[in-house]
C-alpha cells in the first residue's frame, strides 16, 4: 500500500517536471525563431543546432546506498529508471549548453588510508556520572542516555574511544582526473577549499564514501560549535567533539595522495595563462 502510494507520487512528479521541460523546449524554440524572424532581411537567418540525448543508467542489480539511518539492506526492486540527460543548444554565434567533455584514458591508480582524528578530550566516570542524572527532556534525554552507554562500557572494563577513524580513498587517472572520496558527513568548507587548493577542472569530491562515523567539520564549523561542530557526536556515539586540527589532517592527507599534477597553478601561472 506505501509502496503504491509512494509510485503514485513520485510518477507524477516524474511527470510534472516532464511537462515542464516539453513547454520550456517549446518556449525556447518559439524565441530562438521570433529572434531570427525579427532579424533585419540583409543578414542570412541564424541556423540553430539543437541535440538531445538521454542514457539509462539503472544499475542492472541492487546496490546499497546511505540514506535513512534505519535502512539496513539493499534496494528492492526498481520504482522509477534513472536517466541522464542532456540537451545542447548551438549557433555559430553561441552555444547556449555546451558539451565539454574530455576524455579519459589512462590507467586507473587507487590509494586508501584511514586517518584517525583526534577527539578533546574524554570526560571522566564523575563527569558522565552527572550527565546521566542530567534533566535533559527538552532535548529528548540524549546527554543521559549517552552518558549512561559510556558508564556501562566503563563498567565492563571497555575503553572509551578517543579517535575516529575516517576513511580518505583517491581515484587518480593519470593527472587527467582525481576523484576524492571522504568518509562522513563532510561540510562545505573542504569542497571549496579542494576547489582552491587543486585544479578544480580536474578533480571531483565526493563525500558520504565507504563509512560515515559523523559529521566532519572544518575549523570554521568546529569553532562555531552547535549541531553540526559538536553537538550531533553523541548521535553517532562519540564520546566528544573533535580536537582542533582536523581540517588540515584531511587536507594534508589528500595532498599527500595526489601529489602535484593535480594542485592548482600558482596565481602568477593564471595571470599568464589568462
Amino acid at each position: 500500500m506505501i509502496h503504491s502510494l509512494l509510485e503514485q507520487r513520485l510518477n507524477a512528479y516524474l511527470f510534472t517536471k516532464m511537462v515542464a521541460l516539453h513547454w520550456a523546449i517549446v518556449l525556447l524554440l518559439t524565441w530562438l525563431t521570433d529572434a531570427s524572424l525579427a532579424a533585419p532581411t540583409e543578414k542570412p537567418a541564424t541556423t540553430y543546432q539543437i541535440g538531445a540525448a538521454a542514457i539509462d543508467v539503472t544499475p542492472d542489480g541492487p546496490v546499497r546506498l546511505r540514506g535513512y539511518a534505519g535502512r539496513v539492506t539493499e534496494s528492492e526492486g526498481i520504482v522509477q529508471g534513472l536517466w541522464a540527460k542532456a540537451l545542447v543548444i548551438k549557433s555559430r554565434q553561441v552555444e547556449l549548453l555546451q558539451n565539454d567533455l574530455q576524455p579519459v584514458s589512462s590507467e586507473l591508480e587507487t590509494r586508501f588510508p584511514i586517518v584517525n582524528l583526534q577527539l578533546k578530550s574524554i570526560p571522566n566516570r564523575a563527569e558522565w556520572a552527572a550527565r546521566a542524572t542530567a534533566k535533559d527532556a527538552a532535548r529528548g534525554g540524549t546527554i543521559g542516555y549517552h552518558a549512561r552507554i559510556h558508564l556501562q562500557r566503563l563498567d565492563r572494563g571497555e575503553a572509551i574511544k578517543t579517535r575516529v577513524p575516517l576513511p580518505i580513498q583517491t581515484w587518480s587517472f593519470a593527472d587527467d582526473l582525481a576523484i576524492i572520496f571522504l568518509g562522513g558527513e563532510v561540510v562545505v568548507d573542504y569542497s571549496l577549499r579542494l576547489k582552491k587548493e587543486f585544479d578544480h577542472r580536474r578533480i571531483w569530491i565526493i563525500a558520504y564514501a565507504n563509512d560515515v562515523p559523523c559529521y566532519i567539520p572544518s575549523e570554521r564549523v568546529l569553532r562555531e560549535g552547535g549541531y553540526e561542530g559538536g553537538g550531533a557526536m553523541r548521535f553517532h556515539d562519540w564520546a566528544a567533539p573533535f580536537a582542533p586540527g582536523l581540517e588540515n589532517r584531511i587536507v594534508n592527507e589528500i595532498h599527500y595522495l595526489l601529489g602535484n599534477p593535480f594542485k592548482a597553478a600558482t596565481p602568477e601561472a593564471r595571470e599568464h595563462c589568462s
